[in-house]
């Protein structure tokens, strides 16, 4: 599990060093969202590889963490 309050203050300090925007906050969530959503390691690894050792992963990959929301980074 994910501490949200670390993450917070990983954000803000990485803020207080290297300004950034709240659109390029929102924008990088959703590209991190996207990228998890569309990742097809464990796909390769299973058919092109005949390794189904990952196939227990295949499952919850469908579902992004919903620790990592936008609703949870506009806060």
């Amino acid at each position: 599990m994910v501490d949200l309050f670390r993450v917070a203050a990983f954000a803000s300090g990485y803020r207080g060093v290297r300004p950034l925007a709240d659109t390029a906050i929102v924008d990088a969530v959703r590209k991190l969202w996207w990228e998890g959503v569309c990742d097809t390691w464990q796909l390769w690894r299973c058919y092109e590889r005949h390794d189904t050792s990952c196939d227990h992963l295949l499952r919850s990959a469908e579902f992004p963490p919903v620790w990592w929301s936008l609703s949870n980074m506009i806060d």
